[in-house]
């Protein structure tokens, strides 16, 4: 079967991946490729810290609340742990790959 001049397939037409109708696409595409990435990189478990933007260290200039600054270094903290204790369990290969999601 040829296909019709002119009309693209569905994967090649940017105008419809681009539309409202593909949105299911689109977001199928944001689970995909990232989890294509973590396996080309040999990236097997993640720990993921979300947080907001507003909220900052003690360190810096303009500190938020003091309710936000405490979640946020003690974020900080946990990170800089499960960090350093992923990377004993097998020195050459890190158990998580921490990350943040924000801000």
């Amino acid at each position: 079967m040829q296909k019709k001049q002119g009309v693209p397939k569905a994967y090649e037409n940017s105008a419809f991946l681009k539309s409202p109708n593909a949105r299911a696409i689109r977001v199928l595409c944001e689970l995909a490729e990232p989890e294509h990435r973590f396996r080309r990189h040999k990236v097997k478990n993640t720990i993921v810290f979300f947080g907001s933007a507003r909220a900052t260290s003690r360190d810096q200039d303009n500190p938020s609340p003091a309710c936000l600054t405490r979640y946020y270094d003690d974020a900080v903290q946990l990170a800089k742990r499960l960090t350093e204790w992923s990377s004993t369990i097998k020195p050459t290969q890190r158990r998580f790959t921490i990350c943040s999601g924000g801000g």
